[in-house]
């Protein structure tokens, strides 16, 4: 696994060394710009970008956008002070993968580096507590509900949310994976999203999702 640390600050760079150094499966490597994240990536395919948000020198919104243009198939783990419900929401239209907070421990740190290489997501326990205190998706209309999707699409988005892929979703309800994708095209198009995180939103502001700790 190729980890990319975007940071300039040596503590955190050195912390991060730290907690990693028993992971010998983990590549650690340390980008303090952007251009620096460019010749990373020119050595080898990145799996994930982990940084701070929020932070002087961290990642902002521009940054964020900006390396999902220049890497669209690279998974971002942002670490961030605070939790918010709309500031959540928002990195989640911008494409963030994980969303952890600084009071995460050590394994929900590694678990989430590990389950983004797998293409699920990663929120911590904070962070899914913040989202279910207030089901507000300003990237669903406000006509849309659970209604508008039929059972089966209602079944997908639930285990989309969850992580499956188009693969895993198939072998679960013993369709094809072409059927499946249709299904998720459709589901696309009904709710106006373009994105996996405006499934997940959807799927936990209608209750698809029942509770955090299996949510994500």
């Amino acid at each position: 696994m190729y980890l990319i640390h975007a940071c300039n600050n040596t503590l955190k760079k050195m912390g991060l060394r730290a907690l990693l150094q028993g992971s010998i499966d983990i590549d650690l490597h340390e980008a303090g710009s952007m251009e620096e994240l460019r010749l990373a990536a020119n050595k080898r395919k990145i799996d994930v970008i982990f940084g701070e948000f929020n932070y002087p020198g961290a990642f902002t919104k521009d940054s964020i956008s900006a390396i999902k243009e220049a890497f669209p198939d690279v998974k971002i783990l942002l670490m961030a002070k605070a939790t918010h419900h709309d500031a959540v929401v928002e990195l989640l239209k911008l494409g963030v993968d994980g969303y952890i907070s600084t009071e995460c421990e050590e394994d929900e740190i590694i678990s989430a580096i590990y389950l983004l290489t797998k293409g699920e997501r990663f929120f911590c326990k904070e962070v899914i507590n913040v989202m279910f205190q207030k089901s507000v998706h300003p990237e669903v209309k406000e006509e849309s509900s659970g209604c508008i999707l039929s059972s089966r699409e209602q079944e997908i988005v639930s285990l989309i949310a969850i992580g499956n892929t188009n693969k895993d979703i198939a072998k679960t309800l013993n369709l094809s994976v072409h059927t499946i994708h249709t299904h998720r095209r459709n589901i696309t198009k009904k709710l106006r999203v373009n994105s996996i995180s405006g499934i997940v939103m959807y799927a936990i502001n209608t209750g698809l999702i029942a509770h955090p700790k299996s949510a994500l």
